[in-house]
């Protein structure tokens, strides 16, 4: 189930991606209307791929793990995603996926 959430986000991501914001809309305005949302952050395309708090967490746990085995970062997905790039998180949703089959 987490792998296939994890594939779903990084889908969202490469759609489009933002920092700074969980979801942005055509205007490139804040938003929580996940329909009006174009643009999302690691933790925004967590939240369009499931609503259950407890997947969210599982799902954020693995990229964690990534973050922290081959990244040697740990300072979670919020600030990874707002400090770097869209293809540095697209690489690492890539990892993770790859570190979970």
């Amino acid at each position: 189930m987490i792998k296939e959430k994890l594939v779903e986000v990084r889908g969202y991501i490469a759609t489009g991606w933002c920092k700074g914001m969980y979801m942005v809309d055509r205007n490139g305005k804040h938003t929580i209307d996940k329909s009006k949302a174009c643009q999302w952050c690691l933790s925004g395309a967590i939240q369009m791929v499931t609503n259950d708090t407890v997947l969210q967490r599982d799902i954020e746990k693995a990229m964690d793990k990534t973050l922290s085995t081959h990244y040697d970062y740990a300072g979670g997905i919020l600030n990874f995603n707002d400090g770097t790039s869209q293809e540095a998180v697209l690489a690492m949703l890539d990892r993770t996926i790859e570190d979970l089959q």
